[in-house]
């Protein structure tokens, strides 16, 4: 399937037991706004063996009328300028019980994302089996070749906070150019870091293995960096953190 500009080609919205499998998606790689999957509001899909290549988020699981629940994304190949797979940036409503695979990012500019925005709380989310390569575009894109991003922050001064709980990474291996940082502007103020975490609740993080490329930054810090006050029941089995040696 190739794409027109300023289109998504599959935009899944207030269905119930939906599949999807063996499509290939090919947007401009060079234009915003056209989004490979779309899932908006929508229960029990599937989406198996797909291909997609596009500039904007991959998967996109959405809530802007309703709640998602029983999302299964698997054996996917992806390469996106934006996220690879974002829930978000709507979510109004409740985003429960997804599954993402055995899936393969390259040279994405943002790999795994949790982007709350607007109320709505996140919970039983597992990420397995999926190995990430994240590239550094330009500022103008949305990420900076974070492998995993996660923040719930309200949108503006009338939206409310979501809560994020029980997320999943297990097998995940990522070559990246930048470390994972909150996109709340001012939320955060720390030199780089492997991963970054505050206000988490239920966080299990098993057999990760992060390698950064051999560019050298002054400001790098802490493979892992939290607060202990802010976080509750985080569980890390198995992390490493290494250079990326070609």
């Amino acid at each position: 399937m190739q794409l027109p500009r300023f289109f998504s080609p599959l935009h899944i919205v207030r269905c119930e037991n939906t599949s999807i499998h063996d499509v290939s998606i090919y947007g401009n790689f060079n234009t915003p706004n056209n989004d490979g999957i779309d899932i908006e509001d929508s229960n029990n899909t599937v989406i198996t063996r797909c291909h997609i290549d596009t500039g904007d988020d991959a998967i996109c699981p959405k809530t802007y009328t309703g709640p998602l629940y029983n999302l299964t994304v698997t054996n996917c190949w992806i390469r996106t300028k934006s996220s690879a797979i974002k829930l978000g940036s709507a979510s109004s409503f409740n985003f429960k019980g997804l599954i993402f695979d055995n899936i393969t990012i390259v040279q994405s500019h943002r790999g795994l994302g949790l982007q709350i925005r607007d109320g709505g709380n996140v919970s039983d989310i597992t990420f397995s089996n999926i190995n990430i390569s994240t590239r550094y575009y330009d500022p103008s894109w949305w990420g900076r070749a974070e492998p995993i991003y996660v923040t719930t922050c309200p949108r503006d001064s009338s939206a409310k906070e979501g809560s994020i709980s029980n997320v999943v990474f297990i097998n995940i291996t990522a070559n990246s150019e930048n470390d994972y940082r909150p996109g709340c502007q001012g939320l955060v103020n720390h030199s780089i870091a492997g991963i970054i975490m505050e206000h988490i609740e239920g966080l299990e993080v098993e057999n990760v293995n992060m390698r950064w490329s051999d560019q050298q930054f002054g400001h790098w810090n802490n493979p892992l960096d939290f607060k202990p006050s802010t976080i509750n029941n985080i569980s890390l089995f198995n992390f490493r953190s290494s250079l990326y040696i070609k």
